[in-house]
């Protein structure tokens, strides 16, 4: 009766769900909530590659390390080709994620299919070496590759690399390889994560640490804004991870530098996949409660971006606070 109600309960599976729109803000450091339910989940999605194979690079020489990431999902209207990869990112849906383990050479994960999910859409893997320099990618699939319906009694999905027939970029199943990636351009957009696949690849579901406003390692960060930043919310780390100060703008370098002004601000480099939002909010206390104004946003090279003051120091209140805001795309 005990292996019986085991096995009973192993068949329960939950996937966690968003409920609304997340904004999390801090005044260098502080964050809102978020709220979760959890749904009945019945259909499993297996997908990944042969533990061990061997995975390259383009150099043919390099095997695949952990800064490749594989995400599962689908082009909405959109059919891709080597010519048009700049616009693969911006019509694709990522419905989940995984990172490649270096240790075993693999990537594989389990997705649970629910009734939310494209049902009927052509379904891909799409591999990418989450960098700026020197980026490759892969991607693959096969014309059974048929986003399945949700059901209790349906058997599982496999989606493999050996069983793809179909590399759009990349080479799969040839003669002494499982896969090869090819290199794009370094400032072509790649996929995009929620905080909840993001959350996937360091916490368990039951992890009462996993949670957007949780601080999993203890240094005072919420894991949202450890998403934002692309830092491992399971390390311990020390130390400020940005220090507001004294900023010149990249909209007055043509000027003489005498005449570029100061401004009070702050430059982060966001996550180069992250789904979220960075803006912020310039106050004359610390409370926030009036006279605030939105600060100005900027990109600088390599995918920093500075987070200023509106108006010059020296102008306007003596007293000047800067606030972050995150806020996750729906």
């Amino acid at each position: 009766m005990k292996d019986l109600q085991k096995e009973s309960e192993k068949t329960l599976l939950f996937q966690r769900k968003l409920l609304n729109s997340k904004v999390f803000t801090l005044l260098i450091l502080g964050s809102l909530s978020l709220i979760f339910c959890k749904g009945l989940s019945a259909r499993s999605l297996d997908w990944g590659g042969s533990v061990y194979a061997v995975n390259l690079q383009s150099d043919l020489a390099t095997p695949l390390d952990s800064s490749y990431v594989f995400y599962l999902g689908y082009f909405a209207d959109f059919t891709p080709t080597p010519s048009n990869v700049a616009d693969w990112a911006e019509n694709w849906e990522t419905i989940d994620a995984v990172n490649y383990n270096t240790q075993y050479s693999v990537f594989n994960a389990r997705h649970e299919v629910t009734n939310t999910d494209p049902i009927g859409e052509q379904g891909y893997i799409w591999g990418v070496r989450r960098t700026r320099d020197d980026m490759e990618w892969i991607l693959i699939t096969d014309p059974a590759w048929i986003w399945p319906s949700d059901g209790v009694l349906e058997q599982k999905v496999n989606w493999m690399v050996g069983s793809a027939t179909e590399a759009i970029i990349g080479y799969i199943n040839g003669t002494g390889y499982q896969m090869v990636t090819s290199p794009v351009s370094n400032t072509t957009p790649i996929p995009v994560i929620s905080y909840d696949l993001w959350a996937k690849k360091f916490f368990a579901d039951t992890d009462a640490n996993a949670g957007a406003e949780d601080d999993a390692n203890g240094n005072n960060v919420d894991n949202v804004i450890e998403f934002a930043l692309d830092i491992d919310p399971t390390e311990a780390t020390t130390g400020p991870l940005f220090t507001p100060g004294v900023v010149k703008s990249p909209s007055e370098t043509a000027l003489p530098e005498n005449e570029q002004s100061d401004y009070l601000g702050v430059v982060i480099q966001p996550s180069i996949d992250a789904d979220i939002q960075v803006n912020g909010w310039v106050s004359p206390d610390i409370h926030f409660a009036e006279n605030v104004s939105a600060a100005v946003v900027e990109s600088l090279p390599d995918g920093f971006i500075l987070i200023r003051d509106s108006q010059p120091i020296g102008v306007g209140s003596k007293s000047k606070f800067l606030r972050l805001e995150f806020t996750e795309n729906q």
